[in-house]
């Protein structure tokens, strides 16, 4: 769980770093990553990207119930 929240906060931050300096967000790049993390059992949720109201990149990936490997 230590390594899910480090790997989280990394995202968010390099996310954060680009917003707040101007630059856009490569979406394929922050697609691939969140694969990466799905593909080794190490992110389960959602993730959501909006600018001034506007979604900009959504996606939700892995198990509803993970114990049960549900959809």
């Amino acid at each position: 769980m230590k390594h899910i929240k480090q790997y989280l906060f990394l995202l968010a931050l390099l996310i954060t770093t680009h917003i707040a300096f101007g630059q856009s967000i490569d979406y394929t790049k922050a697609d691939a990553a969140i694969n990466l993390f799905v593909d080794s059992n190490k992110f389960s949720g959602v993730v959501l990207i909006a600018e001034k109201g506007k979604v900009k990149f959504k996606k939700a990936a892995g198990y509803i119930n993970y114990a049960e490997q549900k959809n």
